[in-house]
């Protein structure tokens, strides 16, 4: 078979067993001066050095999982979260109102966390925020690969192993229920500032410590997203109609199965707070509301916090498992390490100097990072593929066809692509990438355009599996690639069902949940739609360039 620059060519790929995931045939171009060919074999093995792991050497750290989420933009903040909800009535001037930032209070709001949690190094951070509203993390000054951008006391950080003692024993040493624990210690700094009603400017007290704490954690609450708004992000809070809006199956099933678990989660809450010194603060009237509390503190603890695992000084065989919300490190935003957007990680240090028990939450630079650009880290497999992160994180992360090799893991070697869509196919829903489709889909459409009948040698071959090859051939490729277009033209046919807010009619105006909710289901469309139009034109050009490469034959 001759080869030619910038052929697009397939390879087999297995993935296991796993029923997340499918045989696929995958296509890659490679260098210009790489010579490009066609594996077709019914043993369905991948050059090794074709998907080799590329190591960066300059990564300053293991990676761990990130489950942090930077806010949207909020006037009122956690503190109004007690609050009746009366977003119903709010009008769209009101809405974008709340998407206008003062960047001046803002600043000095993030410099006075960094002097409270004695963050380091100094004056180094400020917040920007893009035209579309997304609030981020930004260097003022150049620095170096595996520099040091942001340091904080652990001890100023909100643990899961730090849960008030108003929550029941079975959530405290249920390993699984980390997110409940954090949400409610998260909950009882929340009502300990209630019950002082703590006002940093005018606060006098003998302790000074704890009034600094208070102050710390008064002014980070005020920087945390408006209750309202990350609700309607977070696909568990979602009515039905909206979900399937979606048009993701996986989504559909994992919205389902989060809805239980975040009712389990709320009534372990509300149990342990109707045990709690606090009941009297949530009265019938006009007091607060403990079920929209203990899903606020939910939300928090879902979105915004992060992993973290330490090996003990004494044994290097003891490792900590906790989960934490760390003040300033929750405002960076996600960046995929398979798209290259990433450039910062992080890890629990220990001090360096001797007889320290001191540890901290570190970020480092991945690589140079210049001055003015937004610190990114990786939130890890559960922001990928699009549904998922929308589904943990409550936002649909842009639609990049990038690619780099990196240094994965042992145990993240079936991590789902970033981009994924689901195609229906004579009665069979299949996901393909914008870069490969499952072999199942090749047999099926390989069957389906066989109208001879079987000779007798036909029949005897087919019945040995092993002499069975799945070929790709380009009339293949175009019929699975119109379908893939079609699939693709189906998406834009749902709008994103926005009421027009300007609209003389007698239809009631959109609320703030109707308005976000609605637009990250038509992102995750969106997101969908590019992913198959890029299958489908990456199918075509092979079928293009095969029929070439036959005639050169």
């Amino acid at each position: 078979m001759s080869s030619r620059s910038g052929l697009i060519f397939f390879v087999l790929m297995i993935f296991g067993s796993s029923p997340a995931r499918f045989n696929t045939l995958a296509w890659v171009t490679g260098p210009s001066k790489q010579k490009n060919h066609m594996v077709r074999t019914s043993s369905y093995k991948v050059p090794s050095s074709l998907f080799a792991p590329h190591i960066n050497k300059n990564t300053g750290g293991s990676f761990l999982h990130s489950s942090v989420m930077s806010p949207q933009k909020s006037d009122k903040g956690a503190d109004h979260i007690d609050e009746e909800d009366d977003s119903d009535d709010d009008d769209y001037d009101y809405v974008m109102k709340n998407y206008e930032e003062d960047h001046r209070v803002q600043q000095q709001n993030l410099s006075l966390l960094c002097n409270l949690f004695e963050f380091e190094p100094k004056n180094l951070l400020r917040f920007e925020t893009t035209d579309s509203g997304v609030r981020g993390i930004y260097l003022n000054r150049f620095v170096k690969s595996d520099e040091i951008i942001m340091k904080i006391p652990l001890n100023f950080c909100l643990s899961d192993n730090q849960s008030p003692s108003w929550l029941s024993k079975e959530v405290k040493n249920d390993p699984n229920r980390s997110t409940s624990r954090l949400a409610a210690r998260w909950i009882e700094m929340h009502m300990q500032m209630q019950m002082k009603n703590i006002i940093p400017s005018t606060t006098t007290t003998n302790d000074k410590q704890q009034s600094r704490e208070e102050e710390c954690y008064h002014v980070w609450s005020s920087l945390i997203p408006d209750p309202e708004f990350l609700k309607a992000s977070l696909p568990v809070h979602w009515p039905e109609a909206t979900v399937e809006n979606a048009r993701s199956t996986a989504l559909e099933l994992a919205a389902d199965s989060a809805f239980f678990e975040r009712a389990e989660a709320v009534d372990d809450l509300i149990n342990g707070l109707q045990r709690s010194p606090y009941i009297d603060l949530f009265s019938k009237d006009g007091g607060m509301n403990m079920k929209r509390l203990a899903h606020h503190a939910l939300d928090l603890a879902q979105t915004r916090s992060c992993h973290l695992e330490d090996t003990q000084r004494e044994s290097v065989d003891v490792v900590e498992y906790r989960r934490v919300l760390a003040p300033i490190f929750d405002f960076i935003n996600h960046g995929s390490r398979n798209t290259d957007s990433s450039n910062a990680c992080f890890a629990l240090e220990h001090e360096t100097e001797p007889n320290s028990n001191e540890r901290y939450l570190v970020v480092r630079s991945l690589n140079d990072i210049d001055q003015n650009q937004e610190v990114k880290i990786d939130y890890g497999t559960n922001a990928r593929p699009e549904w998922r992160c929308l589904l943990s994180y409550g936002f649909v992360p842009e639609y990049n066809q990038k690619r780099i090799m990196v240094d994965y893991d042992e145990d993240e070697d079936d991590e789902e692509g970033e981009n994924l869509a689901e195609v229906y196919m004579k009665g069979k829903r299949y996901e393909v990438t914008d870069d490969t489709v499952p072999v199942e889909m090749v047999a099926d459409a390989t069957a389906f355009q066989r109208v001879e009948p079987l000779s007798d040698d036909d029949e005897a071959n087919n019945d040995n599996e092993e002499s069975l090859e799945i070929v790709l051939t380009a009339e293949i490729a175009l019929r699975i690639s119109e379908r893939i277009s079609d699939a693709a033209y189906y998406l834009l046919l749902e709008p994103e069902q926005i009421l027009d807010i300007h609209d003389d009619n007698d239809k009631d105006q959109p609320t703030t949940f109707e308005i976000i909710s609605k637009k990250l289901a038509a992102s995750l469309r969106w997101s969908q739609h590019r992913t198959l139009l890029a299958c489908a034109d990456g199918l075509r050009r092979y079928a293009k360039e095969s029929k070439e490469e036959s005639s050169y034959q």
